[in-house]
């Protein structure tokens, strides 16, 4: 097998005991699962397999749709969603659908800010909503909406300033995450340096 169907198949195995598990004890497991059904859409996605990658997190938010939106909704799952809203995105912004991917952009912004809004103490909601906020303004410089981006940037901006310097271990995963970001070029400060210089 090559290294890319191996890696394939381990998610899929992944997927398939968690299902199992998910099924026994769906309280513990249902995240797990979720999560596990995102990552495996993020690598079709790095792979270049875009209609693949679209179908699963199209999937996912499908599936999720009326349980992300009930009054007992689970913060993390709707944290959840909007990550493959986002993920959505930069699929559709990949393939130069640029008003597609802001209003995949737009509810990814919406569904975690209610999942922040349910738990304030979740300093990583922060760190996703701040990626969520740096796709938004990177497809509106694009756009050529102006106003939109500037305000995106900020938001991304005062964002990062708040958590930089979170001592929160799985919020510092996620900021190195963001900076690192070599697949997508998701470079947060060099990101909003280029746009503000773009949208100024």
């Amino acid at each position: 097998l090559s290294e890319s169907n191996r890696v394939g198949d381990a998610y899929q195995k992944q997927r398939g005991l968690l299902v199992d598990l998910a099924k026994e004890d769906p309280q513990t497991f249902h995240i797990e699962l979720l999560r596990s059904r995102i990552a495996y859409a993020d690598w079709r996605a790095n792979e270049g397999e875009l209609s693949q990658a679209e179908q699963l997190y199209r999937e996912l938010i499908d599936s999720c749709s009326k349980s992300a939106t009930s009054s007992d909704a689970d913060p993390g799952e709707i944290s959840l969603v909007g990550t493959a809203l986002s993920g959505l995105g930069t699929v559709l912004l990949a393939r130069n659908e640029l008003e597609a991917a802001r209003q995949a952009f737009e509810q990814a912004i919406e569904r975690q800010e209610a999942a922040l809004a349910a738990r304030h103490d979740q300093m990583r909601y922060r760190g996703l909503l701040c990626r969520h906020y740096c796709r938004l303004g990177a497809v509106c410089t694009r756009l050529k909406d102006s106003a939109r981006a500037r305000s995106s940037w900020t938001k991304a901006r005062d964002i990062f300033q708040e958590i930089e310097s979170t001592s929160d271990p799985d919020v510092q995963y996620d900021i190195a995450w963001m900076l690192i970001g070599a697949a997508d070029h998701w470079d947060l400060a060099a990101i909003i340096k280029l746009a503000q210089e773009a949208i100024d």
